[in-house]
């Protein structure tokens, strides 16, 4: 075989049989139990083999898992808007009486976000000109 000698490629290896077993019964049941729980990912649903009387590694648990796009997608947080319906501001009755609040936030050096649950109540006009 000359394609095996240009690509320094054994022709031994080349024939050798694979030694992988057939997992298409474990797949299905993977698959059957993953559609009767949408939101088990593949540990819980591995405990649940395990209780069935599988013996399946973790690691070959999680590779089938994914092999057939089992795979969870990752839950995005929904960021709730507490005031949007607060009402209209109050009107300042005299030069001193308006006030701001601010929600104090920052960012880590990594670009994480940082928040604090404090306000930051600042006076707008304290000083008279």
């Amino acid at each position: 075989m000359r394609a095996c000698r240009l690509a320094q490629f054994s022709r031994s290896a080349w024939y050798r049989r694979s030694r992988a077993t057939d997992h298409s019964a474990l797949r299905i049941r993977i698959r059957d139990l993953a559609h009767a729980r949408p939101r088990f990912g593949y540990l819980r649903i591995w405990v649940l083999l395990r209780r069935e009387g599988w013996l399946v590694n973790r690691k070959r648990m999680r590779r089938l898992y994914r092999f057939d796009g089992l795979q969870l997608r990752l839950r995005v947080r929904r960021r709730k808007h507490i005031a949007l319906h607060r009402g209209p501001a109050p009107i300042p009755t005299g030069p001193t009486k308006r006030w701001s609040m601010d929600f104090v936030h920052d960012t880590l050096a990594d670009g994480r976000p940082f928040g604090c649950s404090r306000l930051s109540i600042t006076g707008v006009g304290n000083v008279l000109c």
